[in-house]
């Protein structure tokens, strides 16, 4: 599901349909745009350009299916504008024992 800062989802993803009807879904949606912006001004900070967050990309997964993304790029072309992915895990009391680690692949190695 691709959602946009302000909690609406991407015309194209027809598979996400935002309910935001709960307290809790609420909370989340909150706590996504608070994290768009911190990262933004986190990386404005470091490499003093402006980043202009636009779809964020959210999955829940429940616990002890197997379910999970498979390897893949995030930005093989590297002409879709992405230039910074950010993984947020919101487990509580989650142990690398539990599984659902990330692993980041780059030039060929872990």
């Amino acid at each position: 599901c691709w959602l946009r800062p302000d909690g609406s989802c991407d015309e194209d993803d027809t598979a996400c349909e935002p309910q935001g009807t709960s307290a809790g879904e609420v909370a989340c949606g909150d706590l996504c745009t608070r994290l768009i912006v911190c990262i933004a001004q986190l990386v404005q900070q470091c490499i003093d350009e402006p980043l202009l967050p636009s779809l964020l990309m959210a999955a829940v997964y429940p616990p002890g299916c197997g379910a999970g993304f498979v390897e893949h790029l995030d930005n093989p072309a590297g002409n879709d504008g992405r230039v910074l992915t950010a993984v947020y895990y919101v487990n509580a009391g989650w142990l690398p024992q539990h599984g659902g680690a990330l692993r980041a692949l780059t030039a060929g190695a872990e």
